[in-house]
This record gives structure tokens, sequence and C-alpha cells, in this order.
């Protein structure tokens, strides 16, 4: 639950401490947990909340080592924490092939078992993976399958993997279908209180009122929500998108102090990691501002 509102500090603390009082020499059945096993349910949720929060080579190390899991549990819904959450994981971290290749090996195994929620999961992982690495028609695909999820009452899912949606849109060149995607989802969130993307989909919405050509004001707008609120999520690694977003944007108006006064914080936060995508791109418009090395 604090995970959908958005509570990520308190949501990764939980798992925490989940994992210190976990023994599994106590006589009891736990892959019962409403996640499976428990550890690799624990495990599962902590290395999306890491991503979330910043810690980014320690959600790392968790989604490599988890799918080795697979060689000792054989139950439905273990199986599925210990393959799509590494999905999840690098969906969230960008590294869009090694999500599809995945998801892709999880397919068959979830097909095998044949539970159809599983198999919807899996399949908007996929398609949303398979999309940002080229394969146009699986956007459509996509789409539909998470309009599905809203229709059968899987909305927190559904809610999660939109800014997906918005994101691809932007990347196939509809800037006017990302805003609409962004807009209709964010009145959602706003009705229900399931804010674990709110930071993304307003940032993305940023983005598509730039490509839309609208009032730059408007898009600086959705950027500073989207930091605010990610602020208040201490959201590290939403925050440094959407600064970095804004200070692109402030770039291109020609105030380069303004530009670096946002994003230097924030990119100094992070411990080095050569890995992260966010924290190459941000580096890259530092270096752009400055003309020279980060100090």
């Amino acid at each position: 639950g604090n995970v959908l509102l958005g509570d990520f500090i308190k949501a990764n603390d939980a798992y925490t401490e989940l994992l210190e009082i976990f023994d599994p020499s106590i006589p009891f059945s736990w892959e019962l947990a409403s996640s499976g096993y428990l550890e690799i349910g624990a495990k599962a949720w902590q290395m999306v909340c890491l991503q979330f929060l910043g810690e980014t080579k320690r959600a790392r190390v968790l989604a490599s080592d988890h799918l080795h899991y697979a060689d000792e549990h054989h139950d439905s819904m273990t199986l599925y924490h210990i393959h799509t959450f590494p999905a999840l994981y690098c969906l969230e971290a960008r590294a869009w092939q090694q999500a599809y290749v995945i998801i892709e090996n999880y397919i068959p195994i979830v097909k095998e078992f044949g539970d159809p929620v599983f198999i919807l999961t899996a399949e908007v992982y996929y398609h949303i993976a398979s999309a940002f690495i080229g394969n146009a028609s699986s956007l459509d695909i996509a789409v539909n399958l998470l309009e599905t999820c809203f229709k059968i009452g899987f909305k927190a899912f559904g809610v999660s993997l939109s800014p997906y949606i918005s994101d691809l849109y932007l990347h196939y060149k509809k800037p006017e279908l990302a805003l609409q995607w962004s807009n209709s989802i964010l009145e959602h969130v706003n009705r229900t209180g399931t804010h674990s993307k709110t930071c993304e989909l307003l940032r993305l919405k940023g983005l598509a009122l730039i490509d839309t050509n609208a009032d730059a004001d408007k898009a600086e707008e959705a950027f500073n929500q989207a930091i605010s609120l990610a602020q208040k999520q201490s959201a590290k690694t939403f925050e440094l998108r959407a600064s970095k977003d804004l200070a692109e944007l402030f770039y291109k108006a020609g105030n380069i102090e303004k530009a670096k006064k946002l994003l230097k914080p924030i990119y100094n936060w992070f411990e080095p990691d050569e890995d992260s995508i966010d924290l190459a791109e941000a580096e890259k418009l530092l270096v752009k501002l400055s003309g020279d090395e980060i100090n």
C-alpha cells in the first residue's frame, strides 16, 4: 500500500524490517504469503523502491541476484515475483533490452501455469520493452493491454505502468497522444490517490507540452510539480529526471546558470554509478552547461 501511495521511504523500511526478521528455518509455508515465498516477495518490491529512492546500485544488486531463485522455487506466485520484478527494475532503470530478454524468457513459464492475470501483466511488460527497443506495433498492443487492466479493476497496476505509454508516444513522435494519455491518468490518480508514478506522469506531460509547442510556462509548471512531489516522496530518481528535463528547458532558453543551479545539487546527491542511464544523461547536460568537466 505504501508503494502505491508513493511513500517509498516507509515501504522500503518495512521491507528491510521484514527481511531482518525473516527466518527460513521456521517450519512455516512461506510460499503462501501474498507475494509467494516471503523473502523473494520482499526483495522484489524493495528493488523497485530502492530504484525510486535513488539507491541505484543496491537496486541493481537485488535485481541481478533475483533470477537465481528460479532454481529453487516452482510455484506460480513466487516465479511471478522472481521474473517480473527484475524486468520491472530494468524498465525503471531504462534498460529496455534487458527487460525484454527477462520477460521473453518468463512468458512461456507463465503461460504453462495459465494464470490469466499473471499472463496479462507479463504481456504488458513484454510489449512495453518490445516497443522501446524498436517494435512499433507493440505500442498499440501495450496500450490495449493497459486499458484492459483498467477495465477489469487492475487499476493500481495500470497506473504504475502508464508513464511508459506516455514515454513511448514521445519516443514515436506522437506528443499529442502522450499529452492526452498523461492527462487522463493524472485525472485518475488525483481521484484515487495512487501516486506511485505521478512524478513521472507530470514530467512526461511537461515533455509532451514542449513537443506540442505549448507555452513553455506550462511545461515548466509540470516539471516543477514533478520535482516538488518527488522531493516529498524522497524519490531521487524521479527528481533527477524532472530536474534534468527542466534544466534542458532553461538551457534552450539561454538560462545557463539557472539550469546549473537546478540540476547540479540533485546530480551530486547520487553516488557515482557508471551504469545509470539517468546519471549519464544528467552528466552530459551538466558538461554542456559548464563547457568543462564537472567539479
